[in-house]
This record gives C-alpha cells, structure tokens and sequence, in this order.
C-alpha cells in the first residue's frame, strides 16, 4: 500500500500496483460483466447450433 497518483483515475490516493482500490473494483466488476456476457452469447449460440 503506497500513496502515488492512480494510473486509471489519476486521484492521489493509496495505491496498489498503481492502481487504487475505487479503480480496481470497478475493473472487476467491469471485467465480471464482459465474461457473463460472452458466457451468455456462447450459451445462445450452441443453442442455436443444437437445432
């Protein structure tokens, strides 16, 4: 844990790998979101396929 400059939101905060916790749960939860998605997709079109 290290005070520096976020390199997503650029807010001086407490910082880990660069980036602050704000940034990094919004990439995880950004990055949940995209994998649901493409799970979704892929259910659909194996569906798709089945018929």
């Amino acid at each position: 844990m290290d005070k520096g400059y976020c390199l997503m939101c650029g807010n001086l905060r407490d910082v880990y790998g660069g980036v602050c916790r704000q940034c990094q749960e919004d990439a995880r939860v950004t990055r949940n979101a995209a994998r649901l998605e493409q799970d979704a997709r892929a259910r659909a079109k194996e569906r798709k396929g089945s018929r």
